[in-house]
């Protein structure tokens, strides 16, 4: 059992969202957190434009954010090869 929780998630009236923060990785609250900001900005009704498409965009913004906060701050590594974690899994 961990001692702290690096998931992050969000519950709104279109979108429900989990992000895994990938226990023992460095900042994976952080992470999580940002997944979950990026994804929340879809969370408006359906206008019939490509749903898959607009997951995938959030996904790769969110990566880019995660890429930048790790350029700006790097944390202090557990394993030198790992940076910050996540995870994204749907249905």
């Amino acid at each position: 059992m961990r001692k702290d929780n690096q998931d992050s998630g969000y519950a709104g009236p279109w979108l429900l969202a989990v992000c895994d923060g990938v226990g023992g990785a460095a900042r994976g609250d952080i992470a999580s957190g940002t997944a979950v900001t990026e994804l929340r900005r879809l969370d408006e009704a359906p206008d019939g434009g490509d749903l898959i498409t607009r997951v995938t965009d959030a996904l790769h913004e969110a990566h880019d954010a995660i890429g930048a906060q790790v350029d700006e701050d790097p944390a202090p590594q557990r394993h030198q090869h790992h940076r910050h974690g996540r995870a994204l899994r749907r249905p």
